[in-house]
């Protein structure tokens, strides 16, 4: 009887094998509409110096008499991160032709590198040594922030590197999908929107 249900257990098992197994040789075809989330659409990152300009105020009331007006410089290492949304990004498949809209690209991402920010880099009018109108930390952090914004500013207009960037995220785009198809012996037409 143990003999009769071990034999019985045996056949179910390996029945459910065979029927729920597939060939782990068999391959689908690619689905290319993960390119936004593989790609995560080729970024240009530049890298510029630059020097921004601020004044500090002299405080008013008691407190801040024989206090003068300042200016500053500061020079910094820019990074700014140019590349397309990924989000934004509308790609279709019919059959072997892969039909991408690429929006435009813009900037993903600007901020100072604080390492190319020290005291050999910022420069200040003269003080004056009776209540010196001091040029504090809170000052130097929003002044960065200043220099932020400009940066996000001018590259923005920057339509050349907005040109580049485009390109660039096509070329990665295209180096991926004729890899893709190569893989799986499918040759993609790629049209651009």
């Amino acid at each position: 009887m143990l003999k009769r249900i071990c034999t019985i257990i045996m056949v179910v098992v390996i029945a459910i094998g065979i029927t729920a197994c597939t060939n782990p040789f068999s391959f689908e075809r690619p689905q290319l509409n993960t390119i936004k989330k593989i790609c995560e659409l080729e970024t240009l990152t530049v890298k510029c110096n630059d020097v921004i300009k601020a004044e500090k105020k002299a405080g008013e009331g008691w407190p801040h008499i024989l206090e003068t007006d300042r200016e500053y410089w500061v020079e910094y290492t820019g990074i700014v991160e140019m590349g397309v949304d990924a989000e934004e990004t509308d790609i279709k498949v019919k059959n072997n032709k892969v039909y991408i809209d690429l929006p435009e690209a813009k900037v993903l991402g600007v901020h100072v590198d604080s390492d190319s920010i020290n005291e050999d880099s910022i420069y200040a009018s003269n003080d004056r040594f009776i209540n010196p109108n001091k040029i504090s930390a809170e000052d130097q952090t929003e002044i960065m922030q200043k220099a932020e914004e400009q940066l996000e500013a001018a590259f923005e207009k920057n339509e050349e590197i907005k040109e580049e960037t485009t390109e660039a995220t096509k070329i990665a785009i295209e180096n991926y999908i004729d890899k893709l198809g190569e893989s799986f012996d499918v040759n993609y037409e790629i049209i651009w929107e």
